[in-house]
């Protein structure tokens, strides 16, 4: 009951307007970004509730996935007033020790893709190109944070971009691709690029869902790794979607169906599995039942091409090197599935860690490798 009583005075406290950073403009129940920060506070410790009072200490997984999903978003969203970061300007290495710090290093990776996008935020609203945003020399930049600093660039760079597409006619959207192609090579640091585009797909089918298909049409011509990019960006953006933040939605994990539905071709699909199963993996790393029962439905055993292998793996090498082989993923890893389901665990996660390992002390972890982790291979 002690745990219950927490989780209802964190419910209650959620929808309490927080104390006003300065006399003016005082900020109210009413303030848009506390309403969007109470609804992610009180999903979260709704969640929490529910699992003391309705589950008991093993809640069903749709909850304990909600919970997953509101935390990693609030560290997100709430990055520049948790980490009190100001208006002035923004300098990544200060603002990532800044995080670590407050946050630990496990969750700071949330809150650095965060300062990533609010670095591009503030370029944007300052009305300044992006060129070269991430290309400065800055030694304070744990090595490993520059792929998720793109990511986050990458976000803000796709949304300013298919913001000014006004029809989906091939010339005009030809046009505002060629330039959004441009501008991931004119902010990245040389090899991230891809890094930076990867997002295009999650704003899209987020925000601008009526232009995936033309979209997709117009990477497909171009060729390369720009589809595949596309289209792992569109399957994480669908497990982020409001109608798959549900409980009822996660086990089986409805959502995968519209990553096998939506896209045209089987390369498609297979990318947008594996970006789906990538988002479950990472967002889950702390409570590993939950990709345990993903795997249940959705894996393939002894497939060595099956996406949803493919998305686990990839997501559990990235968190390596961002986080250097944290302690959250060395747990992750040592899971114990149920009896049923171990041969599949160490199958798609305990081998492919030993790879990882494996590859990281013959190669070391260089950045050249990154760009394949956010496609199906």
């Amino acid at each position: 009951m002690r745990e219950a009583a927490r989780a209802a005075f964190r419910l209650a406290a959620a929808v309490a307007p927080p104390p006003p950073a300065d006399p003016s403009p005082p900020r109210t129940l009413a303030d848009p970004r506390h309403l969007a920060r109470a609804g992610l506070q009180a999903a979260r410790y709704g969640a929490e509730l529910l699992e003391c009072l309705w589950k008991g200490p093993r809640a069903g997984l749709g909850y304990l996935e909600l919970d997953n999903k509101v935390r990693a978003f609030h560290f997100f969203e709430t990055v520049a007033d948790a980490l009190e970061l100001g208006s002035g300007a923004l300098v990544p290495g200060e603002a990532i020790r800044r995080a670590e710090s407050k946050l630990g290093s496990e969750r700071a990776v949330w809150a650095i893709e965060g300062i990533g996008y609010e670095l591009s935020e503030r370029r944007r609203r300052a009305g300044q190109s992006p060129d070269g945003l991430l290309r400065a020399a800055d030694d304070d930049v744990p090595s490993g944070s520059w792929a998720v600093l793109h990511t986050g660039m990458g976000m803000s760079l796709a949304e300013a971009s298919l913001e000014r597409v006004g029809s989906t006619t091939s010339p005009e959207l030809r046009r505002v691709l060629d330039e959004h192609v441009a501008l991931c090579r004119a902010a990245a640091r040389p090899g991230y690029a891809e890094l930076a585009f990867e997002p295009l797909g999650l704003v899209a089918r987020q925000l601008h869902a009526s232009l995936v298909p033309a979209i997709a049409a117009d990477l497909a011509e171009r060729g390369g790794a720009w589809s595949d990019l596309f289209w792992h960006g569109v399957g994480r953006g669908v497990y982020f979607l409001p109608a798959n933040l549900p409980p009822a939605r996660s086990s089986p994990w409805r959502g995968l169906d519209s990553c096998r539905s939506e896209p045209p071709q089987e390369r498609s699909r297979q990318n947008a599995v594996a970006g789906f199963s990538w988002a479950v993996t990472l967002v889950n790393l702390g409570r590993p039942s939950v990709v345990e029962g993903f795997l249940a439905h959705h894996a393939t055993a002894n497939d060595p091409r099956d996406p949803v292998a493919q998305g686990v793996a990839s997501a559990l090498e990235f968190w390596h090197d961002v986080t250097g082989g944290s302690k959250e993923l060395r747990g992750f890893v040592r899971h114990v599935a149920a009896p049923d389901l171990r041969a599949l665990w160490r199958q798609v996660v305990g081998s492919g860690f030993e790879e990882i390992l494996r590859r990281a002390s013959t190669n070391g972890t260089g950045d050249g490798r990154l760009p394949e982790l956010f496609r199906y291979r």
